[in-house]
């Protein structure tokens, strides 16, 4: 027989626990055998776009998609044969936090497992986890592996016709076009050699290994620089490069700033039509000096205008094989300009070509 003083303390511990469970950064619901909701948290009602008032009562299965239909006791078992937890797709809720009132189905991991609070009822707890981060982490996985490994495998098999066709023959029976072979070989090889670089380059700006060597220049020589190396590539497009002239000075790592302007360059002139002209400026801004490259090329749709500064992503999936690259070179560049404390983002309408720009913070130059 409880006594007040034992109700009391229950009751005490019971609002503890509700605490807690208000606390934690996980979802959590508690249901009944039957797979009926009785509590949720407020990260549950968060992480689905749930309003608690509203699914107490309800079947746990009616928040995701697909499961409906079964039985709750049929459920339970796949999740124990799975080790007690399984992923699926919630049912598109709206946001607690999204103001325009759009829903959205997320990939959830839910966990469920016995919970013995009270003695007369079988209770279990369910926690609820939002694995969007961790799909998307797996897909860039995935896109890594299958454009290492297809970038990695034409050249080396290129490689190795190559070698095993020049090995077969003596050095004085080698010809012109065993000469160019090898030659192709050779490309082959730069080609993987500057994949693996592009690579360490990403993880060792990332991590902050990489040491930036900052010296005043003349922005204007940068441009100038950069457009003569890219002019026989523009060239072969049918593209003209202009550069503005300027005489703004930049205290910065100039070789690192000419390889981002260069990737800036190189995209520009790539996906511009023939006969098109290709801009190249330095303008001086109240936080610092500006560089901008301006195309007339089919532009970056604003779904996109974020994203493509982020590792392997392409705006079009044929970009890699249409146009060439792996879809770091743009990462590569946001990581060089934020180490300088700059900023990166493009500007750009659908059809009406873009903007891809930079800006350094303003130093102080001695002496002036």
């Amino acid at each position: 027989m409880q006594t007040p003083r034992n109700e009391e303390a229950a009751l005490d511990a019971k609002s503890r626990f509700g605490l807690l469970c208000e606390s934690l950064p996980v979802g959590l619901l508690v249901i009944d055998s039957d797979g009926i909701i009785q509590l949720t948290n407020r990260k549950t009602a968060k992480i689905l776009g749930i309003k608690r008032e509203d699914w107490v009562g309800c079947s746990l299965l009616d928040l995701f998609e697909k499961q409906g239909s079964k039985s709750f006791d049929t459920f339970f078992e796949e999740v124990k044969n799975r080790g007690g937890s399984i992923e699926l797709e919630s049912k598109g809720g709206t946001a607690l936090d999204d103001p325009s009132g759009n829903t959205q189905s997320i990939p959830i991991e839910l966990s469920l497992s016995d919970f013995p609070i009270a003695a007369n009822n079988k209770l279990l707890l369910a926690t609820v986890m939002d694995i969007t981060e961790r799909r998307e982490f797996q897909r860039l996985k995935q896109e890594l592996i299958a454009m290492v490994s297809h970038d990695m495998a034409t050249p080396l098999a290129s490689v190795q016709l190559a070698l095993e066709f020049i090995a077969s023959k003596e050095l004085s029976e080698l010809t012109e076009g065993d000469l160019n072979l090898a030659k192709k070989a050779e490309k082959s090889v730069a080609h993987l050699v500057k994949l693996v670089d592009d690579l360490l380059t990403v993880e060792r700006l990332e991590s902050g290994k990489i040491d930036l060597v900052p010296e005043w220049f003349l922005a204007g020589s940068l441009l100038e620089e950069s457009a003569e190396l890219l002019q026989d590539f523009a060239v072969s497009k049918q593209v003209t490069i202009e550069c503005e002239p300027t005489e703004l000075r930049v205290y910065a790592d100039q070789s690192r700033l000419k390889q981002v302007v260069m990737n800036f360059l190189s995209n520009a002139i790539k996906f511009s039509p023939p006969d098109s002209v290709v801009s190249l400026s330095a303008s001086s801004t109240d936080i610092g000096v500006r560089f901008s490259v301006v195309d007339r090329g089919r532009g970056v749709p604003s779904s996109e205008q974020q994203l493509i500064f982020q590792r392997f992503h392409q705006v079009e999936k044929d970009d890699a094989k249409k146009k060439g690259g792996r879809g770091l070179g743009l990462a590569i560049c946001k990581a060089l300009v934020e180490g300088h404390g700059g900023q990166i983002g493009v500007i750009s309408e659908t059809g009406k070509g873009s903007t891809f720009w930079f800006t350094i913070p303003n130093k102080e130059e001695p002496g002036k």
